[in-house]
């Protein structure tokens, strides 16, 4: 899928902002549901570090940088440590 160069450009600037922003609603719309604040805290970080990698794959700033699946996982994993363990010790 190619997207055409004003929405590329604006998809570029948007993707991170709106993955924050996503998040926070996220989190506090599954606060309002009772879902208690592990869960609410959990689901929305997990979601926004799966659409951080997905982004990562699918818009790369230059082709060139299009990451290999070696560096995805590493990503994943260093999100994983610092997100979710290091938070708990």
């Amino acid at each position: 899928m190619s997207l055409s160069e004003p929405a590329a450009r604006y998809l570029t600037y948007s993707i991170y902002p709106s993955v924050i922003l996503g998040c926070i609603g996220i989190f506090f719309v599954l606060l309002n549901l009772n879902s208690g604040l592990l869960i609410s805290s959990y689901v929305s970080v997990f979601l926004g570090a799966f659409s951080v990698i997905a982004f990562e794959l699918l818009t790369p700033h230059q082709l060139t940088w299009r990451p290999k699946a070696s560096d995805i996982m590493d990503d994943g994993l260093f999100m994983l440590a610092v997100q979710v363990l290091l938070p708990r010790a």
